[in-house]
């Protein structure tokens, strides 16, 4: 006789529902109780700045909105008001922040701090973290514009042209000289990104302007030009009607010169 074994299909191991069940209200347990302590935190934190909270290096961690504008206002307000220094040639000038409309914007700053219901992640850092904000700058265009229009009146300077002069009827030279001129627009800019960050005198962008006519040229009318033209007395003539100029009527003025003047040089 044959016998036949039989499995015994009965065993625990074979059913994994109880143990699955048991690992899913474990993780829903889990997840109810870290969020339980998520909204307790968080509802504890709203309504202030986050502790571990700062702004240019100053605590505004655990502070209302109000109290936190008025000891950031009280803590900034020597960088906040600290002259800018610019060189101009070889002066240095200073600059106050406030009379060229640069500001340290403090509302905006605490609110970009932000002290509303706070995020998971924002609650989790400040128990664990912190971080610091930078201050954020007000400006007003208007008075920006007309302090750099103010400067640029101590640093624009017109070129000279260089023009022939007689001494008696002997030419003499006076030289060209460069100008200078302020790019306004960009010392606006160079402005704003130097407020609130303290360094070495700004180097403003100033443009060298050189003069129409060059030295060689006006060097040349004087040599040849300039003593013709007094050699001898000039003769006008118009139709039947001549005028004489003598040598030092001719002498009386400045002489024209250009930069690239006739194969016959112009008088």
């Amino acid at each position: 006789m044959e016998l036949k074994r039989i499995a015994n299909t009965d065993s625990a191991d074979s059913n994994p529902r109880p143990r699955q069940a048991g690992v899913i209200v474990a993780s829903t347990a889990l997840l109810a109780l870290v969020g339980l302590g998520y909204a307790a935190a968080a509802a504890a934190l709203a309504g202030e700045v986050l502790p571990g909270t700062y702004v240019a290096g100053v605590d505004i961690g655990g502070f209302s909105p109000a109290e936190a504008e008025a000891t950031l206002s009280k803590q900034v307000a020597d960088v906040a008001t600290k002259p800018l220094t610019v060189e101009i040639g070889k002066k240095r000038v200073q600059l106050s922040p406030g009379k060229i409309g640069l500001s340290v914007d403090v509302p905006a700053t605490v609110a970009a701090a932000g002290a509303g219901w706070p995020s998971p992640v924002g609650v989790i850092r400040s128990f664990f973290g912190s971080r610091d904000l930078s201050l954020q700058i007000k400006v007003n265009e208007e008075r920006l514009k007309a302090g750099v229009a103010a400067l640029a009146k101590n640093v624009d300077r017109p070129t000279g042209e260089g023009r022939v002069v007689y001494q008696g009827l002997e030419p003499r030279v006076v030289l060209p000289a460069s100008g200078q001129t302020l790019n306004q627009a960009e010392t606006m800019k160079v402005l704003r990104s130097a407020y609130l960050r303290p360094g070495s005198p700004l180097r403003l962008p100033i443009a060298v302007v050189q003069p129409k006519v060059s030295e060689a040229a006006v060097r040349r009318v004087a040599a040849t030009t300039a003593r013709i033209a007094v050699a001898a007395p000039l003769t006008l003539t118009n139709g039947s009607r001549k005028a004489t100029l003598r040598p030092e009527a001719i002498a009386g003025g400045p002489l024209p010169v250009w930069s690239n003047p006739r194969p016959s040089e112009r008088v």
